[in-house]
């Protein structure tokens, strides 16, 4: 049977798919669950036993383009020199 995922009050949980009532909010993966429901407190979310886990990554929203690879590694090494 399949499985999806939905938001509780407080925490993400998951049931068969012939469980869901019409018009009840499913998702795919408990990342997408977490993700849309509970972001401020993702690693809490993910980490409720029995579910399976998130794959927990970070986005890169952006990155000034005066910081190039170069000139971070540079820094770190003055930093660390100090």
């Amino acid at each position: 049977m399949t499985t999806k995922f939905f938001a509780d009050s407080d925490h993400c949980g998951k049931k068969h798919l012939s469980e869901f009532k019409v018009g009840e909010e499913r998702f795919a993966s408990l990342d997408d669950c977490c993700n849309a429901k509970f972001p401020q407190s993702i690693s809490v979310c993910c980490g409720k036993e029995g579910l399976g886990g998130c794959v927990l990554s970070g986005n890169v929203k952006y990155i000034p383009v005066s910081m190039s690879a170069a000139n971070i590694l540079f820094s770190a090494t003055l930093i660390s020199h100090v």
